[in-house]
């Protein structure tokens, strides 16, 4: 941790948080953190897990993830029904309220 030198110091023994402290804590924070976000990657690589679809799918806009996230939902419902197995019932009929859901969303968006 730096030493408060000067005017912070002043500011610091008088208990005034300046917007200067706050930006150098922030940062301390941020870094912290990528550091934790990048051990945890670097521990899912370790241990086998190939992200590179999750990376992909970062890179896309939330629009296209929601819109793909939908093709899929879609393909699961035709696939379940078209099994016809008496398990699957209520299992199509959550995903068809999901996607009811979803649509009513999407009307409500701006």
């Amino acid at each position: 941790m730096r030493a408060l030198k000067g005017e912070g110091l002043e500011l610091a023994a008088k208990g005034v948080y300046t917007l200067d402290m706050a930006a150098k804590r922030s940062q301390r924070k941020t870094v912290a953190g990528s550091v934790r976000q990048r051990d945890a990657v670097q521990a899912a690589i370790d241990y086998g897990i190939d992200i590179s679809m999750l990376i992909d799918n970062l890179r896309r806009s939330p629009a296209e993830r929601i819109r793909r996230h939908q093709i899929a939902l879609n393909g699961l419902i035709k696939a379940k029904k078209a099994m016809k197995r008496p398990r699957d019932k209520e299992a199509i009929l959550q995903l068809e309220a999901m996607k009811k859901l979803n649509r009513a969303r999407r009307k409500r968006q701006p």
